[in-house]
């Protein structure tokens, strides 16, 4: 039982956590796992004034917020570099009761999936993909009402041609799609749009231009180049990729506008396409073959790699006939997943989708991959199935290069959610080839320093020191003895602001 193996993983109290607001506080008597050095440093204090941190060492006694931390350790607040907001479907195979469901009880497990981020401290996420902005939008506002601090949300916006896998010619099925999931049909042209299309023999000035309306009109924060040779949701091979004029001139002007490119990839060509063009962040894993050593000698220093290998416990499932079946990382991985299955229904989905996310885990422990019961959605499994096998080779020569690995889990493709961040990490201890004594640094430079650099806040975020922000998480155990702690449910966190504190650990 999951108790036994990792007994950090607890149930997130759905109620509210004792909170504690002020400008000022003082955390004394605390032992700091430095992710830069991978050591523990301490016992310090630490003085927080208006959400930065003041003092590191020996503080004064000052007024606010004064509190006695012997025996527990800080770590600062931790990132989701790649996750879906608005996506709240619970399961990929989804029949109409299970949609229903999902329209019924989605402002509750939106409100849940932000209060999740906030007490696990969670404070800064990336969207990855959206095809509305308003969405995340009246995600801040929500937040924004809420009496217990706030998630910093960054938003990417596609550019890409009219045609291509994520931004394809709008038709009929395109808009059904859209209404039986429930989601807005926003055309390409709107502002509202999470995409900014060019035509697919665009010149570099327009390919300019698109980037110029992504950062301006639609407020990205990041611009996110999807390239993928299938088309989404049923993939169908035959999706055309941007030229590598065009590419460049995207990746260029981005620089310009003082912006980082996001590449979404699932094949060595467009992992050899994003290094050439210098990609500051590739996600997902090559699963077409795998990765040779003059592929790894051209990483440059400054690009960072989100593994999302969490993606595997939706996608790589034992079938009729597929290649991964006899393979030994997927005996792992199912032996995991009917262990924690349970407790992150439980622990990340409302009352109300619960049985959904488990109907849908069923369905496809059994291979039985159609939606609504009659659609046959089994391409989307076999195109990603090899993301455990692979996939997991390829994760490993990377890890082994010494790249850096930054923290995003794919959350908004069920079962995970944003803030069920903690999988991600688990599932990169699990297969990404690293020794004893290297699982706790890894997993925190994952979670903190080398996030910070992905999304840009590597001079705010990512450590606690004199000068940089104030998130701060606190365990009872060692993080870097006991790495399982990290995006578990910590004793407390502080985001600058207020300060929770987890009653149910005591």
């Amino acid at each position: 039982m999951i108790s036994k193996e990792n007994p950090e993983l607890k149930l997130i109290d759905s109620k509210m956590p004792s909170v504690r607001q002020s400008s000022t506080a003082t955390f004394r008597n605390v032992y700091y796992a430095n992710p830069l050095t991978g050591k523990i440093e301490g016992p310090l204090d630490f003085n927080s004034v208006d959400n930065i941190i003041q003092v590191k060492g020996k503080a004064k006694r000052t007024s606010g917020l004064d509190i006695d931390c012997t025996g527990l350790y800080v770590i600062p607040s931790i990132f989701n570099t790649h996750c879906h907001l608005q996506l709240n479907m619970p399961s990929l195979v989804a029949d109409l009761s299970d949609i229903r469901a999902m329209k019924k009880h989605r402002n509750r497990q939106q409100l849940q999936v932000l209060t999740d981020l906030r007490n696990l401290g969670i404070l800064n996420v990336r969207d990855a993909i959206c095809e509305d902005l308003r969405g995340n939008k009246e995600l801040e506002h929500r937040f924004s009402l809420l009496p217990f601090g706030k998630v910093n949300i960054y938003q990417s916006v596609v550019v890409s041609m009219l045609g291509s896998c994520w931004t394809p010619e709008r038709s009929l099925s395109d808009r059904l799609l859209h209404s039986v999931a429930g989601m807005e049909f926003v055309p390409y042209d709107d502002s509202n749009s999470g995409a900014v299309v060019f035509p697919p023999d665009a010149d570099e000035i327009t390919v300019r231009g698109a980037v110029d309306r992504a950062v301006d009109e639609r407020g990205a924060d990041f611009i996110k180049v999807y390239e993928q040779r299938h088309h989404k949701v049923f993939f169908k091979p035959g999706a055309p990729l941007m030229s590598l004029k065009q590419l460049d001139a995207l990746c260029d002007q981005t620089r310009k506008r003082g912006k980082k490119t996001v590449f979404h990839m699932f094949s060595v060509e467009s992992f050899r396409r994003a290094l050439a063009s210098g990609a500051d962040s590739i996600s997902h894993l090559p699963l077409d073959e795998l990765l040779n050593d003059e592929d790894l000698q051209k990483i440059h220093k400054d690009v960072i790699f989100e593994p999302t290998i969490s993606l595997a416990l939706d996608l790589s499932w034992p079938r009729s006939g597929s290649p991964i079946n006899d393979s030994p990382e997927l005996a792992k991985l199912d032996n995991f997943r009917r262990e924690i299955m349970p407790y992150l229904i439980e622990s990340f989905w409302v009352d109300g989708l619960k049985n959904a996310v488990r109907k849908g885990y069923e369905k496809a422990s059994s291979a039985k991959f159609k939606l609504f019961g009659l659609k046959n959605l089994s391409a989307p499994f076999e195109y990603h199935e090899k993301i455990i096998t692979t996939g997991v080779a390829n994760l490993k020569k990377l890890i082994s290069a010494g790249t850096t690995i930054s923290s995003g889990n794919d959350g908004g493709i069920p079962p995970l959610t944003p803030s069920s961040l903690w999988f991600e990490l688990k599932l990169l201890r699990m297969y990404g080839g690293l020794a004893p004594e290297e699982l706790g640094p890894f997993t925190l430079r994952c979670a903190t320093v080398n996030s910070a650099k992905a999304l840009g806040l590597s001079d705010s975020w990512g450590v606690l020191e004199e000068g940089f922000k104030a998130g701060m998480i606190f365990y009872r155990k060692n993080p870097l003895e006991n790495p399982d702690v990290i995006g578990a449910s910590p004793y407390m966190v502080w985001d600058g602001q207020t300060l929770s504190r987890n009653e149910s650990i005591d």
